[in-house]
């Protein structure tokens, strides 16, 4: 029952209520009452009546017992575009930036970075390589022994604080490894209280801090309000279990806080100390038979464009405006509309394209010229400006995907574009690693995938098309599909696209971008089309022709010079002239040295021959095996004159 916000009805259920003015009184209800000591009068502005016991009973208690309950009052929105400004400081206290929290004018939460210019304005972002824990500062002074709290905001930080405690916050929010791992140490030998949201992302988030500081702090407790407060909304955290009940209250939150054990890690550890260091190792970890995972059913992962793309982190690497632009296009109205892509059947669902790198006059020029149906108007989305991994880009797609539960696939255009401040220049493996684990976490997370548009590097590696990704292995290695487009330097206009990942069977294919239709078309296996481009070039060199005839005059074998050589072309009806310079001939059998003998069977050595040039031996193996040149002093023309 909700309570009343006229003290008439409320009297309704007082025994001996009497009206006195504006204060009605009678027998409180929460103890054994024979003098009234019970007051209460109407609400002000609409909420619920107020209620005295001069006895001493709390609100709480007369209300429980009456079975009413007081409506949570709805947190009032600020006027539109009106803002709260969150500074952070280094622990000496040096102003870096400040988050600031507000409203659209839709009433939707908006949060942002700025920092001041020196100007009396302010920019976009946060500095670099700096660490950012709101309230820092408030731990350069606490003392071994001491009590600090970690809530998961900084409106919680401002709660604690107004009751004496020293409480600090991450920058980012819940979420996997947000709690910035460099700020552990300012716990070392504290007594740690960590507030966790009531929510499931917030209570893992909690875990992590815990597992985190436990590492070095003298304890880690971990706060649940459901003991308190058994109906807590999902979501409520600290600052609206204040709200709902009062700040008087803070009392139970004490008591809450002393009757709560230490926090325990799900695994055992055991601590080794050390003069310099204090590590810990894990002696015990989560394992399954292999009858159970033999006899549980494993979802299977869903490709979103069969055989390319699976749920899960997929990386397109090319050279810069190479046409990666035009290919995701492509992939994203395809998918939008159920369409093949490349001739691979897709899952149709809605597509998020972050074009971070396009005007929107480009966007529409390139999807016109893509030319899919009206299908993409409803199901694909772009965006041209987001903020980066470290400045909100995992909440802003959040709250995308809650309002587009159907959206399977989402497009990053460029990886550099959203790479975090605290990346800055640095390609380590270790920073490359660590993006692309926030990454992969976030599509696992909500079963998409989540492909990131990256270049290759300027050196190209022939011996393997996946070290031409730009940076550090960092980055393909947390990726489930790396995808590499390389222009085929031997067949002009064509280009190769690598493929190899967890669930993709490793393959490549060739592609072309055809000029009149803006679409790159496949076609057909990468090496069938090689090979079968460099059978026709093989075939129709007249050098080939050459050593094939002198071969077949030989019966098997053919001993001579390249000049030797070139003058049988000239004596060959389908050739007809010479080869050119021996030089220039002898470049030409090295070139198709591996080729001769896939073909043909045909292999050749070459020794000096004084001053006269090298002689060449060409055999051909028959079906008794290679036949073995015999040197004799006959020469090639008495050869051929005796056939």
């Amino acid at each position: 029952m909700i309570t009343p916000t006229l003290a008439s009805e409320f009297a309704q259920n007082i025994d001996g209520a009497k009206q006195h003015g504006e204060w009605w009184s009678g027998r409180c209800p929460a103890h054994d009452d024979k003098n009234p000591s019970l007051s209460w009068k109407d609400g002000e502005d609409g909420k619920p009546v107020i209620v005295k016991c001069h006895a001493g009973c709390s609100r709480n208690a007369i209300l429980a017992s009456l079975g009413m309950e007081d409506h949570l009052p709805r947190e009032a929105l600020p006027p539109k575009k009106s803002n709260v400004a969150y500074p952070y400081y280094t622990i000496d206290g040096k102003y870096l930036a400040e988050k600031v929290r507000g409203y659209d004018d839709s009433g939707k939460h908006t949060t942002r970075w700025r920092r001041r210019n020196g100007k009396g304005g302010f920019m976009s972002g946060r500095v670099k390589g700096e660490l950012y824990l709101y309230g820092l500062p408030n731990l350069k002074n606490v003392r071994d022994g001491d009590t600090v709290y970690i809530a998961e905001g900084e409106k919680d930080v401002e709660t604690l604080r107004k009751h004496g405690l020293v409480a600090v916050s991450g920058p980012d929010g819940a979420g996997h490894n947000k709690f910035p791992q460099e700020a552990v140490k300012w716990f070392a030998k504290k007594k740690v209280v960590i507030f966790q949201d009531n929510d499931e992302v917030g209570k893992a988030f909690a875990q992590d801090e815990a597992a985190a500081v436990s590492k070095v702090a003298e304890s880690v407790k971990l706060i649940d309000l459901q003991a308190l407060w058994p109906d807590i909304p999902e979501h409520a955290d600290i600052s609206d279990y204040l709200q709902r009940f009062g700040d008087e209250i803070f009392s139970k939150v004490r008591e809450l806080i002393d009757n709560t054990p230490h926090w325990e890690p799900t695994t055992k550890e055991v601590t080794v100390n050390s003069a310099s260091t204090i590590a810990t190792a894990s002696t015990q970890f989560e394992c399954f038979s292999a009858e159970s995972i033999l006899n549980e059913y494993v979802e299977p992962p869903q490709f979103i464009v069969q055989s390319l793309l699976a749920e899960g982190l997929a990386v397109l690497a090319g050279p810069p405006k190479y046409g990666k632009s035009f290919l995701s296009m492509d992939l994203c109205c395809s998918v939008a509309t159920g369409k093949p892509f490349l001739g691979f059947s897709t899952v149709q669902s809605q597509v998020l394209y972050l074009c971070l790198e396009d005007s929107k006059g480009r966007i529409k020029k390139r999807l016109t010229e893509v030319n899919h149906d009206n299908l993409v108007a409803k199901n694909l989305f772009f965006v041209m400006n987001a903020p980066d991994m470290d400045n909100g880009l995992f909440d802003a797609l959040e709250g995308f995907l809650k309002d587009h539960p159907d959206c399977k696939l989402i497009v990053i255009d460029t990886f550099q574009k959203i790479r975090g401040a605290s990346s800055g220049s640095d390609y380590s493996y270790m920073i490359d690693s660590r993006d692309g684990g926030k990454l992969k976490s976030f599509a696992d997370s909500h079963h998409l995938c989540l492909l990131v548009i990256h270049h290759t590097a300027k050196k190209r590696d022939e011996s393997d098309p996946f070290n031409c990704i730009s940076g550090t292995t960092g980055l393909p290695g947390a990726a489930d599909t790396n995808i590499v487009l390389l222009r085929n330097e031997r067949m002009e206009g064509t280009t190769n696209m690598y493929i190899s990942g967890r669930d993709v069977v490793e393959a490549a294919y060739s592609l072309k971008f055809n000029k009149d239709t803006h679409l790159w078309e496949f076609q057909g296996d990468a090496e069938e089309i090689e090979n079968s481009f460099r059978k026709n070039l093989y075939t129709a060199d007249d050098v080939v022709k050459t050593i094939k005839e002198a071969v077949a005059l030989g019966k098997g074998t053919w001993h001579g010079t390249m000049s030797d050589l070139s003058r049988l072309a000239e004596q060959t009806s389908y050739i007809g002239h010479s080869l050119g310079e021996p030089r220039a001939i002898a470049s030409a059998v090295k070139q198709y040295a591996d080729d001769l003998y896939r073909y043909d069977g045909i292999s050749y050595t070459a020794a000096q021959n004084g001053t006269g040039g090298r002689k060449y031996t060409f055999t051909q193996a028959n079906c008794k095996g290679l036949e073995k040149w015999v040197e004799t002093d006959i020469s090639f023309d008495d050869v051929k004159d005796s056939n």
